[in-house]
């Protein structure tokens, strides 16, 4: 998955009339509250998890967590590997 970044300028008038463009927030997590961004993925069940989370039910060496963000950046070295072939 590739992200493109595209600044828009919206009028406020537009954002309460529900118009313009969806402002987007991060998945947070429903156990730890919504300061609590879901940032990892513990690849043992298969579940994105918050910081707490990682630090409390899903400890190492039971558990393999990786960050999100590099998930994202694997795959997209993988697709280009891929299209060079």
């Amino acid at each position: 998955m590739i992200r493109i970044c595209v600044l828009q300028v919206v009028s406020f008038d537009d954002i309460t009339k529900g118009e313009g463009m969806a402002i987007h927030r991060p998945i947070t997590c429903s156990l730890h509250g919504e300061e609590q961004p879901m940032k990892y993925f513990c690849n043992t069940c298969q579940i994105l998890i918050c910081n707490e989370c990682m630090m409390t039910d899903h400890r190492q060496p039971g558990h393999q967590v990786e960050r999100v963000a590099d998930i994202e950046h694997r795959e997209v070295r993988v697709k280009l590997l891929l299209q060079s072939v």
